[in-house]
């Protein structure tokens, strides 16, 4: 890959790894797991996911990753010589949420909505494959912010996939805008079982 350094501001210059490629198929959406190497430790200093996208929602990535509701982002940047958006986060061990899911895991989910609505931002691709159940904790995050804007700005692709599977909004339509709603409409797709805990989320220090 022609990305391969950027500057962090605790690590200074740091070094890309690339050790396997997530995705195939896509010409659009390049995604590669890797670590990142330092010059100040011998050892790996983090275990990331690097993904190439032509549009990316990092406000709204990074707006989620400060409470621990998205992963942490190292680098984030339009990339001009490359023509894409290129993203580099931590690698989150878990599952996507195809199932119910418990109390707590669905009220990080609502934080994590109503953190975005509150600074005008949605998501628009709220499926259960872009819902990480963290391994061995009782939380959420959110991936896959390539649809994540402004309100009035953020728009759907135009060759959104309607599949009958997934439940849009009857409001969505190929290229059209974003809407809360729309959000809101597939949050009330995900219930959490009626058997499991009723505490709350609570939030990674910032």
């Amino acid at each position: 890959m022609r990305f391969r350094h950027f500057f962090h501001p605790h690590h200074g210059e740091v070094f890309l790894e690339y050790t396997k490629r997530l995705t195939s198929g896509s010409p659009d959406e390049v995604v590669f797991r890797a670590n990142i190497i330092s010059a100040k430790s011998p050892e790996p200093v983090g275990d990331v996911v690097v993904k190439f996208a032509p549009a990316y929602g990092i406000e709204g990535h990074k707006l989620l990753a400060e409470r621990g509701l998205a992963p942490e982002v190292w680098y984030g940047e339009w990339e001009p010589v490359l023509g894409n958006f290129v993203v580099v986060m931590d690698f989150v061990p878990g599952n996507p949420c195809v199932e119910e899911l418990m109390s707590k895991q669905a009220a990080s989910v609502h934080d994590a909505v109503a953190l975005l609505h509150e600074h005008d931002l949605v998501f628009g691709d709220l499926r259960p494959g872009n819902l990480i159940a963290v391994a061995g904790e009782d939380r959420v995050v959110l991936i896959e912010f390539d649809w994540c804007g402004k309100v009035g700005e953020a728009r759907y692709p135009r060759d959104i996939n309607f599949n009958d599977r997934i439940p849009w909004d009857h409001g969505v339509i190929g290229g059209g805008l974003i809407a809360k709603q729309h959000d809101m409409h597939l949050l009330a797709t995900l219930p959490p079982r009626r058997n499991a805990p009723t505490a709350g989320y609570t939030a990674r220090p910032m």
